[in-house]
């Protein structure tokens, strides 16, 4: 039988009430958190002849999560997203790239583009527009902005540290 070691995490601002319970199986690389910011798991059973413990020391932020939480924390920044189109016509007018009509085009189809939340819908609709569309070649997956949500940094910015805190040295 396997040993699993089991680590009560709160954050270090405790007024807040953030906690976690993270368990550890050194043997078979499992790593399992719940916490109040959500839960988080992946196996690690290749990390050469690094402990777990050690392993999960040397990590950051985007491996973790990747892992742990899949793309799942990443959400679509449509504001980010709008900057970013914009900055991008722009620099597509200066060098020369596309005409002055067609970055006006591209621009205005940009903003009559409706709000929201869903990649999905602001991806089709940035596909049926056709100044952007032929802007990006076709390629508008790119245009598209993704932040960490804020349970990924909450447990990331709370709960890692004083997790890691715990580990010995």
């Amino acid at each position: 039988m396997t040993q699993v070691e089991r680590y009560i995490v709160r954050g270090e601002d405790d007024r807040r009430g953030e906690w976690a319970f993270i368990y550890l199986d050194e043997e078979r690389g499992v790593f399992s958190a719940v916490s109040s910011y959500g839960n988080y798991a992946h196996i690690w059973s290749h990390r050469g002849d690094q402990t777990l413990k050690e392993f999960l020391k040397d990590l950051d932020f985007d491996y973790f999560m990747g892992k742990t939480r899949g793309l799942d924390y990443r959400r679509f920044d449509y504001e980010a997203t709008v900057k970013g189109i914009k900055a991008f016509i722009c620099d597509q007018r200066r060098q020369g790239a596309v005409d002055k009509e067609h970055a006006r085009s591209a621009w205005r189809e940009l903003e009559d583009m409706e709000q929201g939340n869903s990649a999905d819908l602001f991806g089709q609709a940035l596909y049926n527009s056709e100044h952007l569309y032929d802007l990006y070649g076709g390629d508008i997956g790119g245009a598209l902005e993704v932040r960490p949500d804020g349970d990924s940094l909450g447990f990331w910015g709370a709960i890692w540290p004083e997790f890691l805190k715990q580990l010995p040295a």
